[in-house]
């Protein structure tokens, strides 16, 4: 690996001082000097010299990887760094230059397995710490851990404005709103210092009005509003304006607010910014009520109650439409305010209990005036009763006489519906569907009407878990017979473990998680069967090793691993050893593909359901 790990025209795997790749012939060390700056190579020629002098030297190889490092080359650092640490696992610059190679390529499992190696010959590492502070910031369930660190080095890192505007969105998600504030405020003191341009000043103070309202510092959240934003393209501040006002009881500039982004309600998600929303709303709708002016106070109730439907919205908007009711009644318009109360009782059941004496009243004006209206009503009914009883007598006997034809000829099979609901039903050998028989839809049944004759009916579920269902009928003229009946289940298949330590997965795919280790031998009950689509997924054939740079990292048989490329001899793979993933080359003939073949879902003797690889299970 003089120059490269494999061959940069035909990714071939070269070994150690090898000039020629021994599949395409390239001159690797023409192709290095033509890839990269004269400067970088008679560097890098010079560190090599050393090294065939000193070939256990680590500091030479990890010079190399600092070497690619320095022209933002990650990847090809790696493997010297890698060899460094074969040869010395101590050297903590190696290991730091190591894990933020790999950092910078995004492989973050293996970045975080040698920043926790650092941290233990350097618990106060501040390139450790800094490095994983930006592992655990881009990951959500390692927030905590973050913050811990993020303590650590805060001191060191008060003029790094990245670090600190990550570490005050971690804490606005953890909901510790105290710190979060904290950090805003000490980045605002901060501001000429860090060089804060216009955007991420309003994204600051945007986190700072909403920090004091969730820590109901609303006097302070008020004071930002009114000094920073003139400007109200961003809905989350229209909603602090609104929901800011209408607690200061400024409730004329909350509804015009509320206003400017009512038509954007739709888009407005956010559980928080819902609830302050439906209570701006509720505060402006008894404003209005108090007001007089019922339009727009049933207005913004409607909208807190499609907002959020609580008991106490349901009750404002009930009541509101109760006064509209009032005026009705009032007006001598009983009808459209009975049916204005109705819809209040609708909204909020209890309203008829608490505001008794007045729906009373209404009810028993309506009641009065439609007693005449009910019994010329009633006549009308009766009337129409009569003649679509008469018409739907005659309608059924004529549909009695045309089925009494029918069955004077032909005789007929009643098929229970949740039987031919769940199965696919062939007469004769031909399937249902595809012929031409009258049917006749019943309740809970369908009729079928045949010519007389011997008839063979088959059943097949739908279902792979029953057993189809057939047999022979002779049909007489005007015989109707009735079928009904449970499909019998299919009985148990048996598997038994043919390999030692067979993983029980949740899917039947290799990524999947690990549910239990089977032994050989174990007898399980087969509940499906699949064939595997995934070109990538493989597993190992025998014992071999993962070639990785300068290591080689045994696999036992059955080890699975995922395809990344196929390059002849080799493939370049995937898997993970240890608690991290690794790449690199494993012989092609050492390994078998899991495209096309059979994964079997099974339950174990203790209840456990999950997936197992076919080669290991033989049915019984």
């Amino acid at each position: 690996m003089r120059y490269f790990s494999k061959c940069p025209k035909c990714s071939n795997p070269v070994k150690e001082n090898q000039k020629f790749c021994t599949k395409c012939g390239l001159n690797l060390e023409a192709e290095f000097r033509n890839i990269y700056p004269a400067d970088f190579v008679s560097k890098f020629l010079n560190i090599y010299a050393q090294i065939d002098i000193e070939k256990n030297n680590d500091q030479l190889y990890s010079q190399l990887g600092e070497l690619f490092l320095s022209i933002d080359k990650p990847n090809e650092a790696i493997p010297y760094f890698e060899k460094a640490l074969e040869l010395n696992d101590k050297n903590l610059k190696t290991i730091l230059n190591c894990a933020s190679a790999y950092f910078q390529i995004g492989d973050l499992s293996h970045s975080e397995f040698l920043l926790k190696k650092a941290l233990v010959i350097d618990l106060d590492s501040i390139q450790a710490n800094e490095i994983l502070f930006d592992i655990y910031s881009k990951d959500k369930t390692k927030y905590n851990e973050a913050v811990k660190i993020a303590e650590k080095i805060i001191n060191q890192k008060s003029d790094d404005l990245n670090f600190l505007i990550k570490l005050k969105d971690i804490y606005l998600y953890l909901q510790n709103f105290k710190k979060a504030k904290e950090i805003i405020n000490f980045i605002l003191s901060q501001r000429q210092k860090l060089n804060i341009n216009e955007k991420d000043l309003k994204s600051l103070l945007k986190n700072l009005i909403y920090a004091n309202i969730k820590l109901e510092n609303y006097d302070q959240a008020y004071q930002l509003i009114e000094k920073f934003y003139d400007q109200d393209e961003d809905l989350s501040i229209l909603t602090y304006k609104t929901f800011i006002y209408s607690l200061k009881n400024e409730i004329e500039k909350s509804a015009s607010y509320f206003t400017r982004l009512e038509h954007k309600l739709a888009f407005i998600s956010t559980p928080e910014l819902v609830d302050m929303l439906s209570f701006s709303a509720n505060k402006i709708s008894k404003f209005y009520l108090e007001k007089g002016n019922l339009t727009l106070a049933e207005k913004f109730a409607k909208i807190a109650t499609s907002l959020s439907k609580t008991e106490e919205n349901k009750k404002l908007l009930a009541e509101i439409i109760l006064h509209k009711a009032i005026e009705k009644y009032n007006s001598s318009k009983t009808f459209p305010a009975l049916r204005l109360l109705i819809n209040a009782q609708s909204i909020y059941p209890q309203i008829k209990y608490e505001k008794r004496e007045i729906i009373s009243k209404i009810y028993n004006k309506a009641k009065k005036q439609t007693i005449i209206y009910s019994i010329i009503l009633t006549l009308y009914i009766i009337a129409l009763i009569i003649i679509l009883y008469d018409y739907r007598i005659w309608q059924n006997l004529k549909d009695v006489k045309n089925k009494l034809d029918i069955f004077q000829n032909y005789p007929a099979i009643l098929i229970k519906d949740e039987v031919i609901n769940n199965s696919t039903l062939f007469i004769n050998s031909k399937e249902f569907s595809n012929q031409n028989f009258q049917t006749t839809p019943l309740q809970t049944s369908t009729l079928i009407h045949l010519p007389p004759g011997s008839y063979k009916f088959e059943f097949k579920p739908y279902s792979s878990n029953y057993l189809d269902t057939s047999f022979i009928l002779y049909l007489q003229p005007g015989k109707i017979l009735y079928v009904d009946f449970k499909f019998k289940e299919k009985p148990s298949l048996i598997g038994v473990i043919t390999g030692s330590n067979v993983i029980l997965r949740a899917e039947p795919t290799t990524l999947s998680p690990i549910i239990a280790r089977l032994n050989k031998g174990d007898v399980v009950t087969i509940l499906d069967k699949l064939l595997s689509e995934n070109l990538t997924e493989a597993i190992t054939l025998k014992e071999t090793f993962l070639i990785t740079g300068f290591t080689k990292v045994p696999l036992n048989r059955g080890k699975a691993i995922k395809i990344i490329s196929e390059r002849g001899d080799y493939i370049e793979a995937e898997t993970d050893y240890q608690g991290r993933k690794l790449r690199g080359l494993i012989r092609t003939s050492d390994i078998e593909k899991i495209y096309s073949q059979i994964w079997y879902k099974v339950k174990t003797n203790d209840q456990k359901i999950g997936w197992v690889f076919g080669k290991f299970l033989q049915e019984q």
